[in-house]
């Protein structure tokens, strides 16, 4: 039997693309955005005027996307989408090498 490298039950840690893709893609479904206004420097109080459910869902979404636990308050004190696209990389990145949550 061949042995099995270590990692190998490990899943790839996104790139900030792939993290991006997946957080437009939530908005879109969860609050119908238009792409238009899904810049990297929309801010979920002005531009998105995201409603606290919408917040919710979202975290509830992100968690499930990425098997992650979301710190909700430190998102939404985050305030940009291009931050909160970091920090989601970050804290999937530190998760699965078993580190603690970056802030």
């Amino acid at each position: 039997m061949a042995d099995i490298p270590a990692h190998a039950d490990r899943k790839a840690v996104p790139d900030r693309s792939e993290v991006r893709a997946s957080v437009l893609r939530l908005l879109r479904e969860i609050g119908e955005f238009h792409p238009s206004v899904l810049t990297e420097s929309a801010r979920f109080d002005e531009e998105l005027q995201m409603k606290s459910i919408q917040f919710v869902e979202l975290q509830v979404a992100l968690e499930d996307e990425f098997d992650i636990e979301i710190d909700l308050l430190h998102v939404i004190e985050l305030r940009r989408l291009d931050r909160v696209i970091n920090y989601l990389g970050a804290l999937v990145a530190a998760t699965q090498a078993g580190n603690d949550a970056p802030r």
